[in-house]
């Protein structure tokens, strides 16, 4: 952040670290994506009450990954005192790329198809990166700070579950969930 005097006065001479590999004591791994990527039912799943949101909060984007629906609202807003730049970087969803200066009100996206990771970034900060998966179902989740995660709801029935993290990669593991069957699920990246 040296190269924004204003982004460091907001951490009130606090370092700031890079996010892009957070590891709790207990070796949890924050900021994972996990989604069920094979099997899950069709259906006309309930769409979140709630829009989804991405702050500009301390020159870093909030939440740093997160899913979204298909059709879910995204609200993209800056909390900061400066302008930033919002850019994507989908494959199958129209890309978005503006300036949005402080004080301005949130900027509403949606995206109309299910995708992996969507890089976005802000081109005045280069360390600014946030990424959005767009989801045709509600079964994903993000790790909270001790790699914990929670899939619920999901039916009875054999599953692929998917795991993604910016540094670590990915990951798969099929799953059988039964009437009632409260599955542990542990995913471990090499050290």
């Amino acid at each position: 952040m040296s190269k924004d005097a204003k982004c460091i006065e907001m951490h009130d001479g606090k370092p700031v670290l890079d996010e892009d590999l957070l590891v709790a004591t207990g070796g949890g791994l924050k900021n994972a994506f996990i989604r069920v990527g094979r099997g899950a039912p069709k259906a006309d799943y309930p769409m979140p009450e709630r829009p989804a949101e991405l702050n500009q909060q301390g020159c870093m984007f909030r939440p740093r990954v997160q899913g979204v629906r298909v059709g879910q609202k995204l609200l993209v807003g800056n909390a900061d005192p400066v302008t930033h730049n919002v850019r994507s970087f989908p494959v199958f969803n129209q890309p978005f790329n503006f300036g949005q200066p402080a004080g301005t009100d949130p900027r509403e996206r949606v995206f109309q198809k299910a995708e992996r990771e969507i890089e976005v970034q802000c081109d005045f900060h280069q360390w600014m990166h946030a990424y959005i998966f767009v989801m045709d179902h509600p079964f994903f989740d993000v790790s909270a700070d001790d790699g914990a995660y929670a899939l619920r709801h999901l039916p009875p029935g054999e599953y692929t579950l998917e795991t993604w993290h910016e540094k670590l990669g990915k990951q798969k593991k099929t799953i059988t969930v039964a009437d009632r069957d409260l599955a542990d699920v542990d995913f471990t990246y090499p050290r």
